[in-house]
Parts: structure tokens; C-alpha cells; sequence
């Protein structure tokens, strides 16, 4: 195992332990959460006064992409505990719920150093709305590791930029039969990738200045895996996961992951900022 991985997995294990002072030892002098600035013990202060507002809150792996040359790694992790108090407009339901969280982590002198990460917000709700309904945990590392090593890291970096190129060039149609497979799984979701076009070409049709640039890449060669961050740039014309219009651009993250079979994308767990974007209209 990777130097920081194992870093970051003790440092989670504190977390899981309530080992405030084994956390600090971990973590890096100045320490950056999603663009905000804590000391180790403040952060620790604020971790644990997180974690009283979840009964039974623990956090689980699934799934770690590693790039030790950049001193940084990917993650997608779960975490569960019963809400005690309102979360996103929802009122707690005395059940426990899933937290599913991708996290982008970098590291300076061993020591984790900045941290930025999305969650998915939308199954946070349906969980809290729902609490009668079964959720289903979709989980990167059920999914077999290829036997066959088709792509290197870096060519694995250039299909995945080779698809989002496609979405911001407009040439998807002609493009994407040759990045990914004729069926696709999407965040569970099993579809063909006529549908898959279909469905993106409508959610363009409510955006259709988007641009997607992509920010951080973390590919795995082994696992013919590929974590993305990237940031949309639009303009919504019609109202999308309830962004309405309001004739101004608007800027958000998503971050995802996606499986390789053969040199081509199969599978995909992607979490977007919607959240973020309305806060940001909002805020106007």
C-alpha cells in the first residue's frame, strides 16, 4: 500500500476511534477543507462537533486512486449515522443514512495538507424523505479489476479528456463509440450508450453554452480507473436540478470516477455540485 494511503487511512481510522489528538499527528500545520483554512487541533474541534450531530457516525473506504508522484489521492467513501438535527431542508428520521463523499486529498511531507470533496447531496435526501425505501450503496470496489491492463496511466488520462472534449466540441455522437462501451452503467443505472446520448443531449438542451473543464486527474493503472474533478460553466436557458434561470452563468464541481474494460469507459459514479450552483445563484 501507497505511503499516503495508509496516512489516510489511519487518519480516518481516527476519526472512526474519536482519537482527536492521534488525528492532528496526521495532518499538516495548515490544513485546507474545501477552501477554508484550519490549524490540526481546529480542525479536529470541528470534526468532532461534526460527529455529534450523527449518531453512530463512521466512516468506510471504498475506493482509493493514488498518484505518489503528485503526492496526492482520490477517494470515494461512505459514511453512516442517524441525523440528530435538520440536514438540507429535511427533518431527521431517527434512522441511520449514507453519506457518499468523493474526496480529493493532497499531502506535504507525508502529512495530509488540503482536502476537497463533494457530496452527494440528492441521496442524502431521498434517504431522509424516504426512510421507508431501501437505498442502495453503489460501490466502486465491487467492481472487478480487469485482467486486461489495456491503457496506461496516461492514456488513460488522455481517453478521459478525449471525453469531455467531446461534450464541449459538440461531437459526442461521432466521438464517444470510441471512448466508451455500446452499454454503460451510470450510478448504478445499466443503459446503452444511444440513451446515455440521449439523456445528455436533453440536459444540454437547459445548458447549451456548457464547458466542462477538467482540474485534477488521479488515474490507476492496475485498476483501469480514472478520477476526475472539473468544473461546468453555464448558463441555464430552462430550469435543470433546480437551477433556474436567471440569464447568468453559473460555475459548479463535479467529481467522478470511471472503470476501463478493454480501453474503453464501462462504468461511472459521478457526483455533482448542484448544491453549490444554487447557493451561487442564490447568493445574487
Amino acid at each position: 500500500m501507497s505511503d499516503i494511503a495508509s496516512t489516510y487511512r489511519s487518519w480516518l481510522d481516527c476519526i472512526n476511534q474519536r482519537d482527536w489528538n492521534g488525528l492532528v499527528k496526521y495532518m499538516h500545520s495548515t490544513y485546507m477543507y474545501n477552501g477554508k483554512e484550519f490549524t490540526p487541533n481546529g480542525f479536529a474541534e470541528f470534526v468532532q462537533w461534526e460527529s455529534k450531530r450523527f449518531a453512530g457516525y463512521t466512516i468506510t473506504v471504498d475506493t482509493i486512486i493514488v498518484d505518489d508522484e503528485a503526492q496526492c489521492l482520490a477517494c470515494r467513501l461512505y459514511s453512516k449515522g442517524a441525523p440528530t438535527e435538520k440536514m438540507f431542508d429535511c427533518e431527521p428520521t431517527g434512522q441511520g443514512i449514507y453519506f457518499v463523499e468523493h474526496h480529493l486529498v493532497w499531502f506535504r511531507g507525508g502529512k495530509i495538507s488540503q482536502t476537497l470533496y463533494t457530496l452527494d447531496i440528492r441521496s442524502v435526501r431521498r434517504q431522509l424523505q424516504n426512510p421507508k425505501e431501501e437505498y442502495r450503496l453503489e460501490l466502486v470496489n465491487q467492481t472487478p479489476i480487469p485482467a486486461n491492463k489495456e491503457l496506461s496511466k496516461s492514456g488513460l488520462e488522455d481517453a478521459v479528456k478525449a471525453f469531455f472534449n467531446s461534450i464541449n466540441d459538440r461531437t459526442m455522437a461521432s466521438e464517444l463509440p470510441k471512448i466508451c462501451h455500446s452499454e454503460l452503467t451510470h450510478s448504478g443505472n445499466k443503459l446503452t450508450l444511444d440513451v446515455y446520448l440521449q439523456l445528455a443531449e436533453k440536459g444540454m438542451m437547459a445548458v447549451p453554452d456548457v464547458q466542462l473543464t477538467i482540474q485534477n486527474i488521479v488515474a490507476d493503472s492496475d485498476a483501469q480507473r480514472v478520477f476526475v474533478r472539473l468544473e461546468h460553466q453555464c448558463t441555464p436557458v430552462k430550469e435543470v436540478e433546480g437551477l433556474v434561470p436567471d440569464g447568468q452563468s453559473v460555475k459548479f464541481a463535479e467529481t467522478s470516477i470511471y472503470q476501463f474494460d478493454d480501453g474503453k469507459i464501462s462504468r461511472m459514479w459521478p457526483i455533482v455540485d448542484w448544491e453549490g450552483a444554487k447557493r451561487q445563484m442564490a447568493a445574487r
